[in-house]
């Protein structure tokens, strides 16, 4: 559903549509309250997700990630740069950096775990299923590192471009705040709109921004559709245009739900990213840290042996596995949720 919002503001942005409402809050929320419209939306998506799936991880997601991630990358770089020359950015930077410890509470914890989970794909398969394409001379240990320090960075970014704009772009500094506390997708469909509205060629860098987004967007729904076409294609002994259609049909269904429901889509938010995900990393890390032969997780670590790592590195790993993350996940969800 959200995906498919990424689509109605890149024909917004084509038609100079997004910029003639300026009542970007009142704009995002028609289009929440139209459902076909968003039912619409969502099967087209569905459809390039599908698309994308047929052709294979290799020739879909790969080419299509290593030309438009950087061109994202860089235009969230200068937005970033005019966000921060804003007059009155300064504040939206304090809000972001200056850290308020009476407000880190319980729930902070859960939330920053279900993100980082959400956000870095754990505990959802993807990592297993995209692992499985490596060539066995990919270093595991710098790859994972390298994927990390990438996504933090990109939400630094993106929380520079957002979070300066919306002190700079409003007025009233309470309602900021609650909306900021709030978060969701309004932060992007409404406050970016805003600082496009500030820059020469508002239009063209609408389009631009939301083309990439698109872009983005699909990437990670094919890995989510990847995991589970290729469960049910060796699972069943089907074809893969009938486990994506098979695939295509119940993500049609929760979308439709979704978007005359946002009740349900609220629900499927919380239950996925604060429960489902930690809860699957929590099994995961079982799983591999106490059913899996050490020898193998050790041997594919190292690449059986063409990465040179000390034993004590590598029952370093086995014991994170085996005891530090399983009780961390466990401790920081019962504690969030108990609260």
């Amino acid at each position: 559903v959200v995906c498919g919002w990424t689509l109605d503001y890149i024909f917004q942005s084509l038609t100079g549509q997004l910029f003639a409402v300026k009542d970007y809050a009142a704009n995002f929320a028609q289009l929440q309250e139209n459902h076909l419209k968003q039912t619409l939306l969502t099967t087209i998506f569905i459809i390039l997700t599908a698309l994308f799936t047929l052709s294979g991880v290799r020739r879909g997601v790969e080419k299509s990630s290593k030309v438009f991630m950087p061109i994202l990358f860089l235009l969230l770089i200068i937005l970033g740069i005019r966000a921060v020359t804003l007059p009155g950015s300064s504040e939206g930077l304090a809000f972001l950096f200056k850290p308020e410890i009476k407000n880190v509470k319980s729930t902070v914890f859960l939330d920053a775990m279900g993100q980082a989970f959400f956000s870095l794909s754990i505990g959802m398969g993807c990592m297993t299923t995209y692992a499985s394409y490596f060539r066995n001379d990919v270093n595991l240990t710098k790859t994972a590192v390298q994927v990390s320090v990438l996504d933090t960075l990109v939400a630094i970014l993106a929380g520079v471009v957002i979070f300066p704009s919306a002190f700079a772009l409003t007025t009233n500094s309470d309602t900021i705040i609650s909306d900021l506390v709030a978060g969701g997708p309004g932060l992007l469909f409404i406050t970016i709109p805003r600082l496009f509205d500030q820059m020469s060629l508002s239009v063209l860098w609408s389009t631009f921004f939301f083309v990439l987004l698109a872009l983005a967007a699909i990437t990670s729904t094919i890995s989510l559709m990847e995991v589970t076409t290729i469960y049910i294609q060796e699972e069943y002994r089907i074809s893969r245009k009938k486990a994506t259609f098979f695939v295509c049909i119940g993500v049609f269904i929760t979308g439709t739900i979704s978007s005359f429901s946002p009740e349900f889509f609220n629900l499927l938010d919380y239950a996925s990213a604060k429960l489902m995900l930690p809860i699957g990393g929590f099994f995961i890390s079982l799983f591999v840290g106490w059913y899996l032969d050490q020898r193998l997780i050790m041997a594919q670590i190292a690449n059986k042996g063409a990465i040179k790592y000390g034993l004590g590195f590598l029952k370093g790993y086995i014991f994170i596995l085996r005891y530090v993350a399983p009780t961390a996940i466990l401790a920081i969800f019962l504690y969030g949720l108990l609260s």
